[in-house]
């Protein structure tokens, strides 16, 4: 054998050597595509889980205000309403969160209509209550409607709005109207929405 082929033969060793490097590189390049693809898809499907998991969260563990009672204040249980009476909004937090910035805002309607005045805003514990006070119904009420009231002749009904900030930034609206019902001393809830 001389030189010439002996090169010619290296130089095909050689060549056969690169191709075959050429492919495994080639496969391995594959792999770490399928690799890559894989953690993408599960980084992904982690970041979907995650989200999830937020959303339930934000969902079942939120602020939940709502009004626990309306009560109205009278000389004893023998007597209606008077000129003094006032009504007393209780809202309770039946959430796992706090609720802040509470606050509520509505009507007295009935014989005539009278705003709740606004008071500043509050928070409410997890569980808690806060409760806001009108001004006297004898403000805005003639004795004579009062009177009428007591006997169920015409009626009193209120209807109020309540926005909050639960934990999670998101804001709330309640709404809420009731009747009174002069035989319990409380308003009865008719209707109501929450988000």
């Amino acid at each position: 054998m001389d030189i010439a082929t002996i090169t010619l033969l290296v130089l095909l060793a050689q060549a056969i050597i690169y191709g075959l490097m050429l492919y495994q590189m080639k496969k391995a390049n594959e792999v770490t595509k399928t690799a890559a693809n894989a953690a993408k898809l599960s980084a992904e499907a982690a970041t979907e889980s995650n989200r999830n998991i937020r959303n339930i969260t934000e969902t079942t563990e939120r602020a939940v205000v709502l009004v626990e009672k309306v009560i109205t204040t009278k000389l004893g249980p023998a007597f209606g309403l008077d000129q003094n009476s006032v009504i007393v909004f209780t809202l309770k937090n039946f959430g796992h969160t706090i609720a802040y910035s509470v606050k509520l805002s509505g009507l007295l309607l009935g014989p005539g209509k009278d705003p709740i005045r606004e008071m500043p805003a509050t928070t409410i514990a997890p569980q808690g209550k806060a409760s806001w006070m009108t001004r006297s119904l004898g403000a805005w009420v003639p004795v004579e409607n009062l009177k009428r009231i007591n006997e169920r002749s015409t009626w009193l009904e209120y209807k109020i709005d309540v926005t909050y900030k639960d934990a999670f930034e998101r804001e709330h609206v309640y709404q809420c109207n009731g009747r009174y019902e002069p035989a319990l001393n409380e308003f009865l809830i008719i209707g109501s929405t929450s988000d």
